[in-house]
């Protein structure tokens, strides 16, 4: 499984998933290498198989947390917001503290037509609370001649328009002190618009 797992790092799709089927061949009841052949199909955009495979390593590893993550993920990139919501939340219900669940809760919410404001803005608001409650808050240096050195902070994202990164950025910006902290955004997408600009 380890070596299936170091493989699929250096993007040999091919070599990882032999692997891990041998690791099935040694144990069928090898969560680990299920998990990871999902990882191999998820990173070769096999949406579908990827369900399966973690799907098949959660009913040998219930409490697997990366299998949880991963699978909802694959519900996410196949557009299925409500049965990413349901995996989410049950990855919530047993890890209150994972802000990669609260995360994925608070994007997949934005896209449930049948979500309310409401709902919506508390699992913002949760989210911002358990990310605040990790922050360490920022002493500038100071440079020559006492003046305290601005934080310089790269963003680089292909969402800098009409998507929920973008909104959340404007929001945010407006509360930024500029005299510490310097934003410089990069953009890895051709997609623009007013919001972009802004």
């Amino acid at each position: 499984v380890g070596l299936g797992s170091a493989q699929a790092d250096l993007r040999q799709y091919v070599e990882a998933q032999v692997n891990f089927e041998h690791a099935i061949e040694l144990d069928a009841d090898c969560a680990n290498a299920y998990l990871g052949l999902g990882m191999v199909a998820s990173l070769q955009k096999r949406m579908h198989q990827a369900i399966g495979y973690y799907e098949r390593a959660l009913s040998l590893a219930p409490n697997m947390y990366e299998a949880q993550i991963n699978l909802g993920a694959a519900w996410v990139a196949l557009g299925k917001y409500e049965s990413a919501l349901v995996v989410f939340k049950r990855v919530l219900e047993m890890n209150p503290a994972s802000i990669m669940a609260l995360s994925n809760i608070v994007y997949c919410t934005s896209f449930d037509p049948a979500g309310s404001a409401g709902r919506y803005l508390e699992y913002a608001r949760e989210y911002g609370q358990s990310v605040a409650q990790l922050a360490q808050p920022y002493s500038p240096r100071e440079r020559a001649g006492g003046v305290p050195e601005c934080l310089k902070v790269g963003l680089v994202s292909s969402d800098f328009y009409g998507h929920p990164v973008g909104y959340f950025l404007d929001g945010f910006m407006g509360h930024v002190d500029a005299d510490k902290l310097e934003f410089h955004a990069f953009s890895n997408s051709v997609q623009n618009d007013a919001l972009t600009e802004r």
